[in-house]
């Protein structure tokens, strides 16, 4: 499967890899039950944007933090009209006027050029994104929902300890190791294991 890092991110949080994690749960435990669920033909692509990045609905995957592919076609998922596109046309619309792409269907006066209007994308728990790929876009919407709870529970353990040092009020971390008045104010912060000089990789 193709590596579900976007180009724009590490894919790393407070020093632990939630990318590789984030993958590895994707392909070895996910997979197998939605194939058994959905048949062995069956194909799927998640995508998640990057809560620290500003959406553009005219590129809606330009702020892409994780795409989980569940196909090895890559001109089914990549193709001018593939999985990814649609997707896309999906985020579009929820991007553009904050409403769940299902809703599309019933509000063609708010549907533009390029809209893909079927269910399957939007925002859960914090999370934008949406997934295509079965022949129900209520399902779609269900992978994407389960995907974002995994990423969830993973970017959560990633950030605990992190957390336990702020509410410690250890040196450097009140704020995470990074002064939320911009990179050139980071403080030391605390050395977790595997991170850089100041304990903060990523997102």
């Amino acid at each position: 499967m193709p590596d579900p890092i976007p180009t724009n991110r590490s894919g790393l949080r407070f020093g632990v890899d939630v990318g590789g994690q984030f993958r590895k749960w994707f392909e070895e435990e996910y997979l197998p039950g939605f194939h058994d669920s959905h048949g062995d033909g069956a194909e799927i692509v998640v995508c998640i944007l990057d809560s620290t990045q500003t959406h553009d609905w005219r590129n809606p995957l330009g702020s892409l933090a994780y795409r989980l592919d569940g196909s090895d076609d890559v001109e089914r998922i990549e193709g001018p009209e593939g999985l990814s596109a649609n997707v896309a046309g999906k985020l579009a619309f929820h991007l553009r006027t904050g409403l769940p792409s299902r809703v599309a269907a019933h509000r063609p006066d708010l549907v533009e050029p390029g809209d893909v209007p079927l269910e399957g994308a939007g925002e859960y728990e914090g999370y934008t994104g949406g997934a295509s790929g079965l022949p129900d876009g209520a399902d779609d919407w269900f992978v994407f929902v389960a995907c974002v709870s995994k990423l969830i529970e993973l970017r959560a353990a990633a950030a605990a300890k992190a957390l336990a040092a702020s509410k410690a009020r250890e040196p450097g971390m009140k704020y995470l190791g990074a002064s939320p008045l911009g990179p050139e104010h980071r403080t030391t912060g605390m050395k977790v294991a595997g991170t850089g000089p100041h304990g903060i990789e990523g997102n």
